[in-house]
């Protein structure tokens, strides 16, 4: 039998288990996967307990720029149980 390739939420939930973090950029260079956002929201549905916060910075022509930063509330209780 065919072995499940992980879900897009699989290898995001992977990720903040084995980091303290993920953003757009790391999920798009190192999962390629482009909406996080999305990802995000659907384990949150699963009921995940996913912090956020919004960084702000200036880019390199001056102007304003944000991007969010997702964790796992409870990283380390999570990473006892390990699946979703």
């Amino acid at each position: 039998m065919a072995k499940k390739r992980p879900s897009q939420e699989d290898k995001v939930y992977d990720y903040m288990l084995n980091h303290h973090f993920i953003t757009q950029v790391i999920a798009y260079d190192e999962l390629n996967i482009t909406r996080l956002s999305a990802r995000i929201y659907n384990l949150k549905k699963l009921g995940i307990p996913i912090g956020s916060q919004k960084i702000y910075y200036k880019k390199s022509d001056g102007s304003p720029g944000q991007y969010s930063e997702y964790w796992l509330e409870n990283r380390d209780e999570l990473r006892t149980n390990q699946k979703i």
